[in-house]
């Protein structure tokens, strides 16, 4: 790591950046329904991943 990338100045605040579900509906056809999917994640992380 290196000192810039701990220097908060030079961060991105992750309010700017897309959501897991705004990139999936980017990348796939129309019917994918990002919002969905962002709502549903903490529950499917608690679920699947812990």
């Amino acid at each position: 790591m290196t000192r810039a990338s701990t220097d908060a100045a030079s961060q991105v605040g992750r309010k700017s950046l897309p959501s897991a579900g705004d990139i999936l509906s980017a990348l796939t056809d129309a019917g994918f329904d990002g919002a969905k999917y962002d709502r549903e994640l903490p529950e499917r992380l608690k679920a699947n991943l812990y």
